[in-house]
């Protein structure tokens, strides 16, 4: 049974706007992560994270493209899944819409959208190489 009452201390040492250094411990357990962040160049992000109580790495790269877009690929070494997702801003206008056209009893009305896209696969590397699950997330917040 999982404790519904812990507490959990969060704290980060921020080195300079590229090298922060975070960690994340649950009092009363061994549960406890490391995390170093560094953004290199303002565009990729390195961050390898070292679980204390699984005693396991897990390494995760993003890197910024096309106008905003973000692409990360993550790898667990514990449960050998490699992930990858694209997170899609790239199909908004310069104030974050997207002019979309909605058909209703006949009338085309022109409206614009907030836009949230994400597309992401997953590998289990254990299992050798197997067609990858995949996922397609978009969140539309429309106003007329």
């Amino acid at each position: 049974m999982r404790n519904d009452h812990r507490t959990v201390l969060d704290g980060t040492l921020v080195f300079d706007t590229a090298n922060k250094l975070s960690a994340r411990h649950e009092l009363g357990s061994f549960n406890c992560k490391l995390k170093y962040s560094y953004v290199h160049r303002g565009l990729t992000t390195f961050e390898p994270c070292y679980d204390l109580e699984k005693k396991s790495w897990d390494l995760a790269v993003s890197r910024r493209i096309l106008g905003g877009d973000l692409i990360k690929a993550n790898y667990e070494t514990l449960s050998q899944v490699l992930g990858v997702e694209w997170s899609c801003s790239s199909l908004v206008n310069e104030d974050g819409r997207v002019k979309v056209f909605v058909f209703l009893k006949g009338l085309m009305l022109e409206t614009y959208s907030d836009m949230d896209m994400r597309v992401s696969a997953s590998f289990n590397l254990a299992e050798g190489f197997h067609t990858p699950k995949l996922s397609v997330q978009s969140m539309w917040n429309f106003q007329a």
